[in-house]
C-alpha cells in the first residue's frame, strides 16, 4: 500500500508567476520566477506527505492556446514567460524523478479526478494539491484536498469542508449549482448567495430535494430557484468531474521514487543542469 499526492500543476505554476512580486531572471533576462514558486511549493508538499508517491497534471496546451486568445496584447507576453518556464519545470521535474503527464484532449481536472478515485480504490490514501476549490467534490475518506498556500499546507477533509461551507463534500457540486463558479464560468442565481445555499442544502440535502419540496420555501427564495431551475439543472450536470478515464496508460511500470535531495538542493544548480544559468 502506498499513498499518492496528486499536484495540480497549473495551480501550482499560477500561484508561483503571479504570487511571487519580484520577477527572477538570468543575467540574459529569462524569467524564472514561476520555476523558483513551483519547486519552493513543491518542497513544501513533499515535507507535508514526505512517505507519498507523486504524480503531477498539467493542462493540455490547447488550454493555453484559449487562454492566449483572451489575453489582452499586453499580456501575452508574461503569458508566454509562462508557458517558457512550464516547459522548464517539466524538464526539471523529469531530473528529480517526478512523474507528470499534459494530455492534449483530457482535462486535467478529470484526470486528477480518475486518478484520485483509481488509486484510493487499489493502492492507498489519496492528497490531492491545488488551490482549486472544485476539487472538494472528490473528498472522501480516502481522499483529501491539501491547499499548498504562503508556505503552508492544509489538509481539508470533510470535518473542515463542513466548517468552512457548512455542508459536506458530497453535495459540493449541488452547492455550486446554485451559486454558481467564476473560475469555471459557471453562472448562478442571482440573490442566492452561499449562507442560503448551505441551509437549503442541510434542510433538503440536495438539488432534487429541492425542488421536491419548493412549495415549503419561502417565496422570496422560491421564487429565484423557480426561475433558474434550467440553469440550475444544468449546472449540476457539468459541473461534476469524471472519473472514467482510463488511468492504467498513465501509470505504466510503479511510480517512481522521488530524488528528494535533488528537489531540495538550490534551484540554481538544477537550472545548470538543464543550461540555464
Amino acid at each position: 500500500m502506498a499513498n499518492l499526492t496528486i499536484i495540480d500543476g497549473h495551480s501550482y505554476i499560477y500561484g508561483a508567476f503571479y504570487g511571487i512580486p519580484d520577477k527572477a531572471a538570468t543575467k540574459e533576462k529569462f524569467r524564472i520566477d514561476a520555476v523558483y514558486g513551483f519547486f519552493a511549493l513543491l518542497r513544501n508538499i513533499i515535507d507535508a506527505f514526505p512517505k507519498n508517491k507523486i504524480f503531477i497534471v498539467f493542462d493540455s496546451k490547447k488550454w493555453f492556446q484559449e487562454k492566449l486568445k483572451e489575453k489582452k496584447s499586453n499580456e501575452l507576453k508574461e503569458l508566454r514567460s509562462l508557458i517558457d518556464q512550464q516547459m522548464i519545470i517539466q524538464q526539471l521535474l523529469d531530473k528529480v524523478n517526478i512523474k507528470w503527464i499534459q494530455h492534449n484532449k483530457i482535462k486535467a481536472d478529470n484526470i486528477i479526478a480518475s486518478l484520485a478515485n483509481y488509486w484510493a480504490k487499489k493502492e492507498g490514501k489519496v492528497q490531492i494539491s491545488s488551490a482549486d476549490y472544485d476539487f472538494v467534490q472528490l473528498i472522501s475518506k480516502d481522499i483529501s484536498l491539501a491547499r499548498n498556500l504562503h508556505g503552508l499546507v492544509t489538509k481539508h477533509d470533510a470535518k473542515f469542508i463542513k466548517q468552512k461551507f457548512g455542508i459536506s463534500p458530497e453535495q459540493y457540486v449541488d452547492y455550486q449549482s446554485i451559486i454558481g463558479d467564476e473560475n469555471d464560468s459557471f453562472v448562478g442565481i442571482k440573490g442566492i448567495g452561499p449562507k442560503t445555499a448551505a441551509k437549503l442544502l442541510n434542510e433538503y440535502k440536495n438539488i432534487s430535494g429541492i425542488y421536491k419540496s419548493i412549495d415549503k420555501i419561502p417565496a422570496t427564495v422560491a421564487d429565484k430557484l423557480k426561475a433558474n431551475k434550467k440553469l440550475v439543472l444544468k449546472n449540476e450536470k457539468e459541473i461534476p468531474m469524471t472519473k472514467t478515464v482510463p488511468i492504467k496508460e498513465f501509470l505504466k511500470g510503479k511510480l517512481p521514487d522521488v530524488d528528494k535531495k535533488l528537489v531540495s538542493k538550490n534551484i540554481n544548480s538544477l537550472l545548470n543542469s538543464v543550461g540555464i544559468k
